[in-house]
């Protein structure tokens, strides 16, 4: 645990009765241009999760209480069907703006069946639907906003990893939230995940990437991935401007997300410098 995870009301995990990876993305250094820090994501502004159809009342008080208005869910009709999100009673509008809308993961992989496969081919083939659920999370109102699919891992972690990066979030800081997704979904949710998958007509035991796509979440995985769309692209923001994010969007997304701070005259790039305010949400 970080100083920045221990501070009063700045939870990292949000313990719900009935979710395994719902996590706040405040707290993260925010780089401008020449390397020095211009701010930090602001706490109770993006929250990353698995499925949300277990939530019990008193989880669903608990989503009211850090006044959750925005819920964007990245699942496709099937998983809609299988697992309806509990939302009953709270204020909120919810996108249903998939990923894989008309082809399952499956279909994108040809050859090789692993994480770093999956993750090339959705942002070379999804980036559009990509581009629509940050646009979403730029165009919310007031309150904070959920983006989740079944795990909270792959689907979610490239959305709020190029949300991240486009606001100026370090790559490495970006890898290091998207790998806790692992310790959060070891054990139960595993298990039921891994059986699932058994469950499709595998014979014997699972390949050793199918494991991995169900339940990993390995930091250089997502490193090299980020690497190859700003090598590609120049910066991540250029990559969704590229699918559709319009400059007013990404400006929305920075006020959104990013809580300036006041950077002393003689600080290093990629010193952490003083808030100028505490935001305790």
């Amino acid at each position: 645990m970080s100083a920045t995870d221990s501070l009063p009301g700045t939870e990292r995990l949000i313990a719900l009765e009935g979710t395994h990876n719902l996590r706040d993305t405040g707290g993260y250094p925010v780089l401008g241009a020449d390397g020095a820090v211009v701010g930090r994501t602001r706490w109770g502004a993006l929250l990353r999760s698995d499925a949300l159809h277990r939530l019990t009342e008193g989880d669903l008080a608990a989503l009211a209480g850090r006044g959750v208005r925005l819920v964007v869910d990245l699942r496709d009709e099937r998983e809609l069907l299988a697992a309806p999100s509990r939302l009953d009673g709270l204020d909120v509008e919810v996108a249903h703006l998939p990923v894989f809308a008309d082809a399952a993961p499956a279909a994108l992989l040809t050859g090789r069946i692993d994480l770093a496969t999956l993750y090339d081919a959705m942002v070379d083939d999804r980036g559009d639907a990509l581009t629509r659920a940050v646009a979403a999370l730029a165009r919310a109102g007031e309150g904070a906003s959920i983006v989740h699919c079944t795990a909270g891992k792959d689907r979610t972690g490239l959305v709020v990893a190029l949300a991240l990066r486009a606001v100026g979030v370090p790559a490495e800081v970006v890898a290091a939230d998207y790998a806790r997704s692992a310790e959060h979904l070891a054990g139960d949710w595993a298990r039921e995940a891994l059986a699932a998958a058994s469950s499709l007509g595998v014979v014997g035991e699972l390949p050793p990437g199918v494991v991995e796509i169900v339940t990993a979440s390995p930091a250089p995985v997502l490193t090299a991935l980020l690497a190859r769309v700003e090598a590609e692209h120049g910066s991540a923001a250029a990559y969704l401007a590229a699918h559709g994010l319009t400059d007013d969007d990404l400006a929305a997304l920075r006020a959104r997300l990013v809580e300036p701070v006041a950077a002393p005259a003689d600080a290093a790039p990629g010193t952490i410098p003083t808030p100028a305010t505490e935001d305790p949400r």
